[in-house]
C-alpha cells in the first residue's frame, strides 16, 4: 500500500516539515518531557542543523501551522492524520497545550479514558497494524496509574501490549519500535507546479515546489520506494539542485535510465513516471528535483499572446463598421463646416481684390 498525494485537481501541493526525531527506546522523550508542552528545548547549531545525533524536536514543532501530522519510523511504517477544523493552521505545540493544559497525571477519570482531545482523522497509513482512526492526545484507556498514559495515540490497544504503539509513553518515546521515529507536520506549500501530477510517499514536496527524497537534506531511509507521476504536456528539463546517493544501490530512474552516486538527471525532460528506490543498507543525503524554471513564465506568456492575438482578430472587423458609423453621424456636420469655411475664404479674397 502506497500513500499518494494527488495533485490533478488540487490547487496546492503539501509539504512535510520535520517536527521531532529520536530513538524509540529513549527514556528522555516520555509523556512528561517538558519539550512536548513548552517552547524551546531543541539543540541546533548555527546552520540550523540538529545536534546530539539529531535527537529532539525542531523549531517547527513550536511555530509551524499545520493541516496534518505524520508519525513514522525507519522501518517504513507511518500513519498520517488530517487535522480537524479547530486545530488546523496551529503548531503542534499549541495543539498539545490546548488539549493537555497542566494535566500530567492519570486519575482514571473519563477524560483520561477517552482521551483529552481527538484532533484529527487518519488519512493514510502503511506498515502499522491496527492503526487508530483518530489521532488522540492524552490517552490512558482503562489504566489508572498516574503516569501510565500516552501523549499521542496512533494505534489501537492489543492483548500483547500493555500500551498501544504510541509516541510519548510512560517509559520511552515509542515502546513499539526500537529504531528511530519521527513526527512530521503536513503544511500547504506553494501553488501546484504543473509538471508534478502526483508524488507518492515517502518522497515529499518542499516549500518551493521541488520534489525531494525523504527527510532531505538529511539522510533518507533504507528500503524506500516512491514514484513521481509527470504531467507530460507540461514536462521540461529538470533542474537537479542536489544529488547524492549510494552508487549503484540507491537509484532514481528517469526515462528508464538509472541515476545514482553524484550524477543526477539534470537537464533531462521526463517522459514517464520517475521512480526512486533505496536498498537495505547505506543511506545518504538524497536528491532534490525542481520543475522547469521557465514553465510558468512561458505558459503565461503564451496565454497573454493568445489573448492579444484573439483580441486583435475581434477588433479588426469592427474598424470598417466604425468608420461607416462615424461618416453617417459626423458627415453632415463636417460638410457644413467645410462649406462655411470655403465661403468665408472666397469673401476674404474678394475684399482683398477691392482694396487693391
Amino acid at each position: 500500500m502506497t500513500s499518494v498525494i494527488l495533485l490533478g485537481h488540487a490547487p496546492f501541493l503539501q509539504a512535510l516539515e520535520l517536527l521531532f526525531s529520536g530513538p524509540g527506546y529513549s527514556q528522555t522523550y516520555r509523556n512528561t518531557w517538558m519539550g512536548w508542552y513548552s517552547a524551546g528545548g531543541y539543540i541546533m547549531d548555527s546552520a540550523g542543523v540538529m545536534l546530539s545525533g539529531r535527537d529532539g524536536k525542531m523549531p517547527a514543532y513550536d511555530t509551524a501551522g499545520l493541516v496534518g501530522v505524520r508519525f513514522e519510523d525507519t522501518a517504513g511504517g507511518f500513519i498520517e492524520f488530517e487535522l480537524e477544523g479547530r486545530f488546523r493552521d496551529k503548531p503542534l505545540l499549541s495543539i498539545v497545550k490546548e488539549c493537555m493544559g497542566a494535566d500530567r497525571e492519570n486519575d482514571g477519570s473519563a477524560v483520561w479514558r477517552s482521551g483529552h482531545c481527538e484532533v484529527g482523522k487518519a488519512s493514510s497509513t502503511f506498515g502499522i497494524p491496527r492503526p487508530s482512526r483518530k489521532l488522540v492526545i492524552g490517552y490512558a484507556g482503562v489504566r489508572e496509574e498516574p503516569l501510565n498514559w500516552v501523549l499521542f495515540k496512533i494505534q489501537e490497544s492489543s492483548a500483547r501490549r500493555e500500551l498501544p504503539f504510541a509516541f510519548g509513553t510512560q517509559n520511552s518515546t515509542n515502546p513499539g519500535f526500537a529504531g528511530r521515529v519521527y513526527i512530521y507536520g503536513v503544511q500547504y506549500a506553494v501553488e501546484r507546479a504543473g509538471i508534478w501530477q502526483s508524488v507518492s510517499r515517502p518522497c515529499q514536496v518542499d516549500a518551493e515546489g521541488c520534489v525531494t527524497s525523504h527527510n532531505f537534506p538529511r539522510f533518507y531511509g533504507t528500503q524506500e520506494h516512491c514514484s513521481i507521476e509527470i504531467e507530460k504536456s507540461l514536462a521540461g528539463p529538470l533542474n537537479v539542485t542536489d544529488f547524492t546517493t549510494e552508487s549503484n544501490h540507491d537509484v532514481l530512474t528517469v526515462n528508464g535510465k538509472a541515476y545514482s552516486g553524484s550524477v543526477g538527471p539534470d537537464g533531462i525532460t521526463p517522459t514517464e513516471t520517475i521512480v526512486w528506490r533505496s536498498d537495505h543498507s547505506v543511506s545518504n543525503r538524497g536528491w532534490r528535483l525542481c520543475p522547469p524554471a521557465l514553465a510558468r513564465t512561458e505558459s503565461s506568456g503564451k496565454q497573454q499572446a493568445n489573448l492579444a492575438h484573439g483580441g486583435l482578430q475581434v477588433f479588426l472587423p469592427v474598424i470598417p463598421f466604425a468608420m461607416m458609423c462615424l461618416a453617417c453621424y459626423c458627415g453632415p456636420t463636417i460638410q457644413h463646416s467645410w462649406r462655411r469655411w470655403h465661403a468665408h475664404r472666397v469673401r476674404f479674397r474678394n475684399d482683398l481684390d477691392q482694396d487693391g
